[in-house]
């Protein structure tokens, strides 16, 4: 009855309630839109939240953009027929498609637009009828902002993928040449080097611009705004953060807000163009966007004070911050600025990603914090200036703690991990850590001293000289841990015998997996092991000693070239575990079709076996400082 009920609409709260969680299945959200109307109307706006994160292939007959582009004005169809664009059908919609948007990513929206242009309509093979210097699009065409900036401009850049008799080439130059020639082969098959035809390029620019103003006259509020600058001079630009300016409504409710430069920005273009365009745009934000949640600041710009105090002030504005990442060197000078008055109470996550802190740093802000419960460093430098923060009286209920690829000195152990362990660790239960082996034996001993309820733990930098070390801590934790995750140190190997480093390789993990089965928890749910080589004899004798243990969830990562010995283990491992319901196997190469074979066998030996186990790719359920 409650089912039926369910599906005639007549409990639309908890309809609305169970597909608002099919949020991001649209696989799920497409078939909902098909049991009735009610459903169709609660299904529809989340299908078009974020329609520019869904991936399509090239050979689809149509695209989302041919819906947005039939709901534009007569003057903006005016200019699609002028473009040569005739493929909009322009017949009434029953939705109004462009007011479901809640997501916004600036960069992701151009490139889509550029994909639609490239793959559906015949203007990259035209005649251009526009000049370089053309001033409908007075673009910068040397930038080619339009281009992937991660792709190479020439050929000129192939190595050649040869092997000295010696074999003396390293794995790095042989990712590097393999890469190198696919995108050769994909550059020949589809064109990928060559930059956009100002025809093209001024057809992206009036379509981006043309697809926000009819986000912003349908009336659409954004929750999530990814303003990710790769051309201030572009006409893209000039536009949109005018837009932006005159109708802050649009942006004025969001709640995730993530900042960046691309790669290929100038910091003189950004200097320069500050006052009359930054700078406003950040004003707008600061003014009328007070209840963002999550903030994310991505770009690299050193000690420029005017940027600095107009960042800390879209900080210091918010009353309902929770999380805030700084990423890529964010300027020195923004941390004395930092109050953090307005959300004391409620942020309690900090990340700081890439960030390098000069010892003279002042960061006082940070005390006002009083729920803080997750900060990580991920490849920082110079740890000490969240001193304030240890030296606070009351107490740092921190449950959450990354500190990973930092540099870390003798001196570090007394003056930062000390206190800080001693200060947080009785309330410790996800730790995130490098387990360097100059520095083992000190973090043992201080965890040891000090943390006892760590329920997830993420070890990296394992080597063969501190197992005894990492063994000594999962037996200390055998009460609470649930989660465990061990990355051996990665080292450059050739599949060959005679290497030290292929030796070296397998020494370590045969230690491990001999070892380590006997030592870990019976209630340990959840298991990721990245080794760089295995012995399959070993893998085999890890899952004879931990027969005891309820793995809900084992993750393996291993750059063996031969998986078959693997992937019988595993069969044979998945053929006797009755608590094991996910599994994923890769080998983590720059090839993603080796990782894609690992996944087929693996799903390929559990129906054989007829197990009810699923394989998932290694990523989709692996557990990082993303997840916590």
């Amino acid at each position: 009855m409650a089912c039926s009920k369910i599906l005639d609409g007549d409990l639309p709260e908890i309809t609305n309630f169970i597909l608002r969680n099919l949020r991001n299945d649209y696989k799920s959200l497409h078939s909902c839109i098909l049991v009735n109307r009610f459903w169709c109307r609660i299904a529809i706006p989340l299908l078009w939240e974020n329609p520019f994160s869904i991936n399509f292939s090239n050979n689809q007959h149509s695209h989302f953009l041919d819906i947005y582009l039939s709901s534009l004005q007569d003057e903006d169809n005016n200019l699609l027929e002028e473009l040569g664009i005739n493929r909009i059908n322009t017949k009434l919609s029953s939705f109004n498609y462009p007011s479901y948007i809640k997501t916004v990513d600036t960069y992701k929206i151009e490139m889509t637009i550029r994909e639609w242009i490239l793959t559906f309509t015949t203007l990259a093979n035209e005649p251009d009828s526009l000049q370089e210097n053309d001033s409908i699009y007075n673009d910068n065409i040397n930038s080619q902002s339009s281009q992937q900036p991660s792709q190479p401009n020439n050929n000129n850049n192939i190595r050649p993928l040869t092997i000295s008799p010696e074999l003396a080439i390293s794995i790095s130059t042989l990712a590097e040449s393999a890469q190198s020639l696919v995108h050769a082969a994909l550059s020949a098959i589809f064109n990928l080097n060559k930059p956009d035809s100002p025809r093209v390029k001024n057809a992206i620019h009036r379509i981006y611009t043309g697809l926000f103003k009819l986000f912003i006259e349908s009336g659409a509020t954004l929750n999530t705004f990814h303003l990710n600058i790769e051309n201030l001079n572009s006409a893209i630009f000039n536009d949109i953060y005018k837009l932006f300016i005159d109708y802050p409504q649009f942006i004025s409710d969001i709640k995730n807000f993530t900042f960046g430069f691309r790669s290929t920005l100038h910091i003189e273009s950004l200097i320069q163009n500050y006052q009359t365009k930054i700078r406003p745009l950040l004003f707008t934000l600061s003014s009328y966007c007070n209840t963002i949640k999550n903030i994310n600041f991505e770009f690299s710009l050193n000690n420029h004070p005017q940027f600095a105090n107009d960042i800390a002030t879209i900080i210091n504005v918010q009353k309902h911050l929770y999380s805030l990442i700084c990423s890529d060197d964010l300027s020195c000078s923004i941390y004395p600025l930092l109050s953090f008055n307005n959300s004391s109470n409620t942020l309690s996550s900090i990340k700081f990603r890439k960030c390098h802190f000069n010892n003279t740093i002042q960061f006082d802000g940070i005390q006002n914090l009083n729920n803080l419960e997750s900060i990580q460093f991920i490849s920082c430098k110079g740890l000490k200036f969240i001193k304030p923060l240890i030296e606070k009286t009351s107490p740092l209920k921190i449950k959450t703690l990354a500190i990973m690829g930092c540099e870390i000195y003798n001196e570090d152990f007394d003056i930062f991990y000390n206190p800080l362990f001693q200060k947080i660790g009785i309330f410790l239960e996800n730790l995130f850590i490098s387990f360097h082996k100059n520095h083992s034996k000190k973090l043992l001993e201080i965890l040891l001293n000090s943390c006892n309820n760590i329920k997830f733990l993420y070890l990296t930098d394992i080597s063969y000289s501190n197992i005894n070390q990492l063994l000594q801590l999962i037996t200390f934790l055998n009460n609470s841990l649930k989660y465990l995750t061990i990355n051996v140190r990665f080292v450059n190997w050739y599949d060959n015998e005679l290497n030290d480093n292929y030796q070296r390789s397998l020494k370590t993990s045969s230690k491990i997996l001999k070892r380590l089965g006997q030592e870990l928890p019976s209630e340990l749910k959840y298991l990721n092991l990245s080794f760089i080589l295995i012995d399959s004899d070993d893998l085999q004798q890890f899952f004879e000693n931990s027969k005891r243990v309820k793995f809900e969830k084992i993750l393996l990562r291993t750059r063996n070239n031969d998986i078959h010995p693997i992937l019988n283990v595993l069969q044979d491992f998945i053929k006797d575990n009755d608590n094991l319901k996910y599994i994923a196997y890769e080998k983590g190469s720059i090839n993603s079709i080796d990782d894609e074979i690992c996944y087929k066998g693996l799903e390929d030996r559990i129906r054989e076996c007829g197990s009810s186990v699923k394989v998932e790719k290694y990523n989709d359920i692996r557990i990082d400082t993303n997840y916590i």
